[in-house]
């Protein structure tokens, strides 16, 4: 039971992150996003960021929370996982997205897959 709850609490709160638009980041173009996760086990800079399971990026930083003064994070403990998008044509992120790290395969491997959502802006 204390799985079920751990495992659901965690679902809550990675579907309830908040993506930051900080815009362009240096001369690249390339928009950059920051989730929130209250825990980022397995994940890496460098890792892949994927929109609704298709390749978008990678993961170029993760700092906690109470680093980003900007950050609108539910505990100054979280992680704040900083993406870059790298492929051309992603769209933008919905009111209702969602994140989540998934295992990429057998051995430990973790990757960062959103949903984009469907309403609001």
């Amino acid at each position: 039971m204390r799985r079920f709850i751990t495992a659901f609490g965690l679902g809550i709160v990675v579907v309830a992150f908040v993506v930051i638009a900080i815009g362009a980041s240096g001369g690249s173009g390339d928009p950059t996003y920051k989730l929130e996760f209250d825990n980022a086990f397995g994940l890496v800079n460098g890792a892949p960021f994927k929109v609704a399971g298709v390749p978008a990026g990678s993961i170029s930083s993760i700092d906690l929370c109470s680093t980003d003064p900007k950050a609108h994070c539910q505990s100054k403990y979280d992680a704040l996982v900083t993406v870059q998008v790298t492929t051309k044509g992603f769209g933008a992120f919905r009111t209702d997205a969602s994140c989540q790290s998934r295992p990429q395969s057998l051995i430990g491997e973790y990757f960062v897959d959103c949903q984009p959502g469907q309403y609001g802006k």
